[in-house]
């Protein structure tokens, strides 16, 4: 199973496509892989007001 990150409800890889593993503490097996998200994918959407 891959997991995207949702941003701005869609679905998007990660910036740098980095990913992590999720593996079964029982048989080590991968599970599922996810975006690794980093500051830089979320900043996309936030945006900034003056005061």
């Amino acid at each position: 199973m891959t997991i995207q990150l949702y941003i701005d409800n869609e679905p998007r890889n990660a910036t740098d496509n980095a990913t992590f593993e999720r593996r079964s503490p029982v048989s080590g097996e991968v599970v599922a892989q996810g975006a690794a998200a980093k500051s830089v994918n979320g900043g996309a959407k936030v945006g900034h007001s003056a005061a």
